[in-house]
């Protein structure tokens, strides 16, 4: 019988509400978490929630806020295991786009920041809980990136890594940063995160006397449904190559892509022109014949500035609703199918056990007359999304009653 999870397991990631100082983290705890929660039924849920760098500077310059936050957490029931480290600005600015990838691992600032989320997840965690994890951005933006970053990169993870390592000692909780590939950075594809985790980690590992089986205890994988279907991989062979090689898989965010059936019909693109919105990079791939050709981002690809081949399907880096199975028109489908592949994977695989939640940040972003128009629209909306996750799981025999 495969591990299973328990309903108040499953949560959403709170990056979907605009929020980038502590007291908007706070105010979507009450507004929207909670009510979440309330709708589903539950007397406790996990969430996964994202912190910017402006919150988490915040939360530990008192301890006040500190304790205000564990009282916030406490007042709705709201349990804290993992938690997003990914972007660290203003992710609901009115352009993200690259911005989201700043500051990339190469950079200081990237690794203050992780350390200070650590922090406070060690204070977050549940008493009887002693594991925490923390999805981290997959080193940087891939049209920048550099040999010489990818090194340092590497350097500043081993610096994390031992830095969790001491948190442990100190604290007895265990915090795992877990790389979530993503289309158009530096680790875009599953062969590339593992080259990185058991070639180059590995290497910077020995160079600096450090246990590898330190490094591989505190860094692991955070992996998005969508982001892998994007790129067109096996997300089953995927899941168990990365397992396979020893990385802990410690998050896991079910998302669903955009999938344009039809390129090539004007009547597609056209419907596509109501994804291609400034706030967020929309990467686009598809399959030919050497494998999968990807460009930046839709807008530029719709408006003729780079050019895809269009004999195969699109498949679009915008999360849509788990629960959505065709957008505007049949012409616009999703890649919610691949999630199957992911329950089987856990079903089979009983030690693999990960957090999980569901992540559609872009709720606010879909076509005008598919996005929620009120609060509770939005939240019965993340409700029926974690309804249908629930189903899945209950398929496979992975949710316990």
């Amino acid at each position: 019988m495969a591990e299973r999870w328990r309903k108040q397991q499953l949560g959403y990631c709170s990056n979907v509400h605009p929020g980038e100082s502590l007291a908007e983290v706070l105010r979507n705890i009450t507004d929207f978490i909670s009510p979440v929660r309330e709708q589903r039924g539950l007397t406790e849920m996990e969430a996964g929630l994202w912190l910017s760098e402006r919150a988490a500077s915040e939360l530990l310059s008192a301890p006040a806020h500190l304790k205000q936050w564990q009282l916030q957490l406490e007042k709705h029931a709201i349990q804290v295991r993992s938690l997003n480290g990914f972007p660290a600005g203003n992710f609901h600015q009115a352009r993200v786009k690259e911005l989201a990838y700043l500051p990339d691992w190469s950079d200081p600032a990237r690794l203050e920041y992780s350390l200070k989320l650590a922090k406070i997840l060690v204070a977050s965690l549940p008493d009887n809980e002693s594991y925490g994890t923390i999805s981290t951005l997959p080193l940087g933006y891939a049209q920048d990136w550099t040999e010489k970053k990818q090194q340092q990169a590497a350097e500043q993870l081993i610096q994390l890594a031992t830095a969790l390592a001491t948190l442990e000692q100190e604290s007895g909780k265990q915090i795992r940063f877990c790389i979530e590939m993503e289309p158009g950075c530096a680790l875009e594809y599953t062969s590339q995160l593992i080259a990185f985790y058991d070639t180059t980690l590995r290497q910077t590992a020995a160079q600096n006397q450090i246990p590898f089986a330190l490094v591989k205890r505190h860094l692991g994988c955070c992996y998005d449904i969508c982001h892998q279907a994007v790129m067109h991989e096996d997300i089953y062979a995927s899941l168990d190559a990365i397992h396979r090689i020893g990385i802990t898989i410690g998050k896991l965010q079910v998302s669903s892509a955009l999938v344009a059936n039809q390129p090539a019909r004007a009547d597609t693109r056209n419907d596509l022109q109501a994804f291609a919105e400034p706030k967020y990079m929309h990467q686009v791939a598809t399959q030919v014949e050497q494998g999968c050709k990807r460009i930046d981002d839709l807008a530029a690809l719709l408006d003729g500035s780079v050019a895809l081949p269009s004999s195969n399907p699109w498949r679009i880096h915008f999360h849509v609703p788990l629960q959505a199975t065709e957008l505007i028109s049949q012409r616009l489908t999703t890649t919610a199918d691949q999630i199957s592949h992911v329950c089987r994977f856990l079903e089979q695989h009983q030690d693999c056990h990960p957090h999980i939640e569901v992540e559609t940040y872009t709720w606010q972003l879909l076509p005008e007359d598919q996005r929620p128009n009120s609060n509770d629209a939005l939240i019965t909306g993340i409700c029926g999304e974690l309804s249908w996750l629930e189903q899945q799981l209950s398929q496979w025999q992975l949710l316990s009653n």
